[in-house]
């Protein structure tokens, strides 16, 4: 058995509506399983959660992971995905079918709900929504 990334974050989001009563004891399990700190493992996890398949109905788990992470985590997550990744002048013009979204739009929602528009992560979605 291999405690991944993708394995914790399917776990938290499996209980996602407990994570009040149960989230810190799944926390310290995953730290004391791979001897990292609560903000790697936090940071890890929410790499998973944002992926672009994910639907976000509920915003519980980024609340969790968000709380347990550093200021960078976020903006790393949307790196990872390579949100806000700016075209060129010449690619937009030779790009003859519509970009989708790179993640959820209701992740896009949700930052911009939490950070306000002036924040450095929700400028990175308006420059992946543009």
């Amino acid at each position: 058995f291999q405690l991944t990334s993708n394995v914790m974050e399917e776990v938290l989001h499996l209980f996602e509506n407990r994570l009040n009563e149960i989230g810190d004891l799944l926390m310290e399990s995953f730290e004391i399983i791979l001897m990292k700190s609560t903000s790697d493992v936090a940071s890890s996890c929410l790499i998973q959660a944002i992926k672009p398949e994910r639907n976000f109905k509920k915003t519980d788990l980024l609340e969790f992971l968000i709380k347990r992470v550093d200021k960078r985590a976020l903006k790393n997550a949307l790196d990872h995905y390579k949100v806000g990744f700016k075209f060129n002048a010449e690619s937009i013009k030779t790009t003859k079918k519509i970009r989708s979204l790179t993640v959820h739009s209701n992740l896009y929602y949700w930052i911009l709900k939490k950070y306000g528009p002036n924040s450095e992560v929700t400028q990175k979605c308006f420059d992946d929504i543009i």
